[in-house]
Order: structure tokens, then sequence, then C-alpha cells
């Protein structure tokens, strides 16, 4: 069977820095040292007001695209919840800003913190099917333009990011794969944007706005999220070389690493000067440990992505990078 691999990845934060200045500045009865002592998030990338995800994305794959022709990518996965418009799909708009041919095959998927595990199944299947031969996957998403800025929930945690990884068969050490997912949408709740789509009528003068409940999402992920990877891990009985999670929060990768018996320097972490950009979380954590050499060529890596959904995925990788 025809086996895939990670060949590059780029990404781009917003432009702008958020941070605890800016927060107590805005909202003078927060106790900033307790919110970063529990996030593990020093500072978050906010995108100037004119700027989009698709903005975003144009620029990570820009950086990537840069390296080879683009006329060899014949798929364009584009991972958004915030979509310059509600039709037509983001992807069409990127892949004309790129230059794509024609002939590529262009989709979005609308997907959270889980995305980029969902998009790299999708990637390496399209692959292996020799439907495909190259495949650009992008996340891309402006959280912050969701979020109230007197919420201290969300306001102190997300940033405004975009990665693009270039997906194509190995030939060398790389590998993608297997995975397991799952999906509760029971608790969708927990993570929620209402308002500005169908359900709210489409009410005019309606401010779309993210709602966290916190408590939910980390009473998640100790449960279903921890039994998920521990279940995935015994399944699988590899050496796991280093443990990539989504960038939630220093309390959730805390629990995750003590209850899933993870040595600390195992874990890649990013998010103290990252912040939790969704989807894009986990490709700018592995181009990051990567040029920081925690990851290195021949190593077998451990995914895991949770969130908006509720939705949750888990995979192996052979990190195939020099």
């Amino acid at each position: 069977m025809l086996q895939s691999e990670i060949a590059a990845i780029e990404f781009r934060l917003g432009s702008s820095r958020d941070g605890p200045d800016e927060w107590q500045s805005d909202n003078p009865d927060w106790d900033i040292s307790s919110i970063v002592q529990k996030t593990g998030i020093w500072q978050t990338w906010v995108a100037r007001p004119e700027e989009t995800a698709l903005d975003l994305a144009e620029d990570a794959c820009g950086k990537l695209l840069d390296r080879g022709a683009r006329a060899d990518v014949d798929a364009l996965i584009l991972v958004t919840q915030t979509p310059d418009y509600h039709l037509p799909t983001s992807a069409c708009l990127l892949q004309s800003r790129l230059n794509l041919p024609q002939s590529a095959m262009c989709f979005d998927v609308n997907l959270g913190c889980s995305g980029f595990i969902y998009g790299l199944a999708l990637a390496s299947s399209l692959l292996e099917s020799h439907l495909r031969r190259n495949v650009l996957l992008v996340c891309a998403d402006t959280y912050n333009k969701l979020i109230d800025p007197r919420d201290r929930t969300t306001r102190t945690v997300f940033s405004d990011a975009a990665a693009a990884t270039l997906i194509r068969p190995a030939v060398g050490l790389g590998s993608v794969g297997p995975f397991s997912f799952g999906t509760d949408g029971s608790r969708f709740e927990s993570l929620a944007v209402y308002d500005g789509a169908a359900r709210s009528s489409y009410e005019p003068g309606s401010k779309p706005r993210l709602r966290m409940d916190g408590a939910g999402v980390f009473m998640f992920t100790t449960s279903t999220v921890v039994n998920s990877i521990r279940e995935f891990m015994q399944q699988s009985s590899v050496e796991v070389d280093a443990f990539v999670f989504h960038q939630a929060s220093k309390l959730v990768i805390d629990h995750l690493t003590k209850n899933l018996g993870i040595p600390e320097e195992r874990t890649v972490r990013n998010l103290d000067r990252v912040g939790n950009t969704v989807s894009a979380s986990i490709p700018i954590a592995l181009k990051q440990a990567h040029l920081d050499g925690q990851v290195r060529s021949g190593d077998t890596l451990l995914l895991a992505g949770f969130g908006v959904g509720l939705s949750w995925g888990t995979c192996l990788l052979g990190w195939g990078m020099e």
C-alpha cells in the first residue's frame, strides 16, 4: 500500500500581539497572574480587522509553495470555521489566489481543534487510493473576530493563525497513520457560535460570539480524550518518541501528560508564545519542535486533536523531515 508523509510545514500568525498588559488595561478586575498560571499562555496573536483566515492561509501557503512548483499540487483541503463567506467554499478562493491548477480538488472542512487530524486522514486517503499525489492541507482560523474582549475564558487563550502542510507519497522515513476518531454532538454547547447562521434566521445586526464552557471542555478532556488516547496507545503498541497534543492550555496538557503517564520531556509545548491556534496548533507545534530539535527524522509521534463538536482524533506520524 502506498504510504504518505509530511513533506513541509509553514505557518503565519496574526499580525498583532495581545497579552497581559492589554488584557489588564481593558479588564482591570481580572486576576491576570491566576489566568496565565492556568492557561500557560503569555501572549496571543490577533489578525488585523481587515485580515481574514483566508489571508493568513494565503501567506502560509506562499511560504511553503515558494519552495516548489504550484503546478504539482492536485488537492487543497482547507480546515476553517471562520470563512470569508457562507459560500462559496473558501478553498476555491484560495485555489485562485495561489494560482493552483484548475484540475485540483479543493474543498473546506468545518472542524476546529480536531481538524488537522481529520484533514491528515483525508489527505493520506487521497494519496493511498491513488486519487491524488500532492495534497496541500491548510488549517486557518481567526477566532478573535468572534471573541468578546471582556470574555477571559476565550480572549486569553485563542490566537489567529494559519498553517500549511504538504502531504506527498513517502520517499523516506515518513509515514501517516493509523488513526482513531470520535464525535459527541450532544455536547456541542461546550463550544459554539449561535448567531449569524440559519438557526438564528440570519438576524441582521447580530454579532456572532464564541461561547465556551471552560469547565465542560476540561471535563471532556479529562474523560473522553484521555480514555481515547489511552485505548489508541494500547492498540498501537509502539514506542512513541514525542507527543504533540492540540495546544489547548497548560492545564489541559498537564492533565493529559500526568494521566497518560507521559514523560514531560516527550511532550511538545509551544502555547506559551503562540496561544491556542485551533486546528493550526498541531502543525505549528510540529514545525517549531522540528526547528528546536525536539522532533527528529525517524521519530514516531503521537498526535491528538480535540475540541469543537465535540470532536476528537488521534494518529501516529512517522517524522521523515531532516
